[in-house]
Order: structure tokens, then sequence, then C-alpha cells
């Protein structure tokens, strides 16, 4: 992977393959079951890019709050995620501008600026990179699924 200084989305860079493959879990999660497209998002769609490890927040609008729903992995995480920090997490990134978003490398991150604070629990992973794509219905941003 390269460096990036910015986050970016990645829609154009899908091969067709992957979207081959995405076709089927399209169609498992086009459901009105929350708990089956959380089982199938985290199960599923990480190993299609290349991810081990995912985590699924659904957003509640009203206090402007991510709270975690389904993961795949054994570490602890932020089971509530405000989007109201400042300067904002990655997540908030994600959400407000309705963008999946690429993260090569925290370290060199520097759009917003990511305090260690915020990554309380950096140090479990061996990777520095990450995918966070926001979930999106009838235009508004419903929860966000992280790789």
């Amino acid at each position: 992977m390269s460096v990036e200084n910015d986050p970016k989305p990645i829609g154009s860079t899908l091969g067709l393959s992957i979207l081959e493959k995405l076709a089927p879990l399209a169609r498992k999660i086009n459901c009105l079951d929350l708990n089956r497209i959380a089982d199938i998002s985290v199960q599923y769609i990480p190993e299609l890019i290349g991810m081990k490890l995912a985590s699924f927040y659904i957003l509640n609008d009203e206090n402007n709050i991510l709270y975690l729903k389904k993961y795949n992995h054994p570490y602890p995480l932020n089971r509530i995620v405000s989007l109201n920090q400042d300067p904002p997490s990655p997540m908030t990134v994600a959400v407000k501008c309705k963008q999946i978003i690429k993260i090569d490398n925290f370290d060199n991150f520097k759009k917003p600026t990511i305090r260690k604070s915020q990554r309380s629990f950096s140090d479990n992973y061996k990777t520095t990179s990450c995918v966070i794509a926001p979930l999106i219905s009838h235009d508004r941003v419903v929860g966000v699924l992280n790789m």
C-alpha cells in the first residue's frame, strides 16, 4: 500500500471481480433485519477487500452518537463514538462527507489530526491502515462499517 496523507474515497478502486462477489452479499443484506445486515457486513465484506477485522456501528442521529452493534475480533472497542468530537475522528469524517474513507497509514494521516487519545485501542492492531464506510439509506447515514 502506498502512504497517503489525506482520506480518499475508494469506490473507483474496486475491481470487477469484487463487484461480482458483492452481488450475492447485496441480495443477502437487502432486508430490514439489522442483526442480519451487521452479521454479513462484519463476516464477509472485510475479506472481499483484504481486511480481517471489522466493526459495525449504528447511528442515533438524535444525539449524534454511533453505537457498536457487531464486531469480529477479540479486542476492546469504543462502544460509543460521538460525532461531536473536535477534532473529528475518521468515522465522523466518513459520516459527514458520506464517503468511504481509506487511510493507508494513521501515522502519516494529516486531515483531520488524529490524537492518540482518539485511538485508545490502536495498540491492539498490527496495521495502521483502515477503511471506513458510511452506511447510507435514502441519502441518510444510518451507520458505519470499519475495517
